[in-house]
């Protein structure tokens, strides 16, 4: 499991620069979406990987608390 987090985050790493290449209204949803992911993996790594008794979710206020991040990583991309 370490080990596809690992992979899992290097992939979402290099598909970042694809995020410039979509419409600009597409932009905050797939970054939103690829930084909420990135967070469920955190959670799975909190939960000592047991993904079978514990799920691995954000919150709503984990999710809210994450959009400034979100907008200011979108934002850099638009320039």
């Amino acid at each position: 499991m370490k080990f596809q987090i690992k992979r899992t985050r290097q992939l979402y790493e290099e598909a970042w620069p694809g995020v410039k290449m979509l419409e600009r209204e597409g932009r905050l949803a797939i970054g939103a979406a690829s930084i909420f992911y990135q967070g469920i993996l955190d959670v799975v790594e909190a939960n000592d990987y047991d993904v079978f008794n514990k799920r691995a979710s954000l919150g709503a206020w984990e999710k809210i608390s994450r959009i400034p991040s979100i907008w200011w990583k979108v934002k850099a991309q638009w320039q």
